[in-house]
């Protein structure tokens, strides 16, 4: 029960942050469903990567060069993919999606679904010393991962700018290459540690302008008619 708790008490509270910085929070329903489709993304995810393995993708490779390429297609592209997927065919077209924030919020639930599943199957064979390390790292990437999606996917929908999905995929496909190879090397390369830390900083730092801007320009933000005056 300890090791539950620890593994999904980080999933929640980034998903309850995520929630409160919206202006105009989203129908209870469709947030549930994109967790749900996130969870459900393990599913295929662990498929293509078993799949990859099986043609020779080695995330652990003695090669750097081998072990980057097999993170980038073998793991980021297919995990991202998986969290994207449900939010783009089903919430995406919702009357609720009506501002930009909420491509965050959706892929930002999507995402941490996603890693309420991989979290708990880590936490229960790594035990407690790994969920409190997965809480400061692994779950807020997957968070960040999610923003970036959800940045542009916002843009694309509330703008009409086609093609701004894929920008977003692409970064967090980026992100997520680099936050794995660098955690999976560590251990040989110790400068990839530090390396780690600068990443998660800067990511952090894109995600919170990110979010500060979709939220700048909700239509709903309670000081948006002050702003129309001036």
């Amino acid at each position: 029960m300890n090791l539950l708790i620890v593994a999904l008490a980080p999933v929640l509270a980034v998903a309850l942050f995520a929630y409160e910085k919206d202006h105009e929070k989203e129908p209870p329903k469709l947030l549930i469903g994109a967790f749900l489709l996130g969870m459900f993304g393990v599913v295929p995810a662990l498929i293509a990567e078993v799949l990859l393995e099986l043609q020779g993708m080695d995330v652990q490779s003695d090669s750097l060069g081998w072990s980057f390429v097999s993170i980038a297609i073998g793991v980021a592209l297919v995990e991202e993919l998986s969290k994207f997927f449900g939010v783009r065919m089903w919430i995406y077209h919702k009357a609720d999606f009506n501002e930009p924030y909420d491509g965050i919020v959706y892929c930002v639930m999507s995402a941490l679904g996603f890693a309420a599943v991989e979290n708990v199957m880590y936490v229960i064979e790594g035990g407690m010393g790994v969920g409190i390390l997965r809480a400061i790292s692994a779950v807020p990437a997957h968070a960040m991962m999610g923003v970036f999606i959800g940045y542009f996917l916002g843009i694309q929908k509330h703008d009409g700018k086609r093609g701004y999905e894929f920008i977003g995929l692409a970064a967090a496909i980026a992100f997520h290459t680099f936050y794995d190879f660098f955690a999976f090397n560590t251990e040989k390369y110790p400068i990839f540690g530090t390396l780690l830390i600068a990443l998660m900083v800067w990511a952090f730092r894109l995600a919170k302008r990110a979010i500060n801007e979709h939220r700048d320009r909700s239509p709903f933000h309670p000081d948006r008619h002050l702003r129309q005056e001036d």
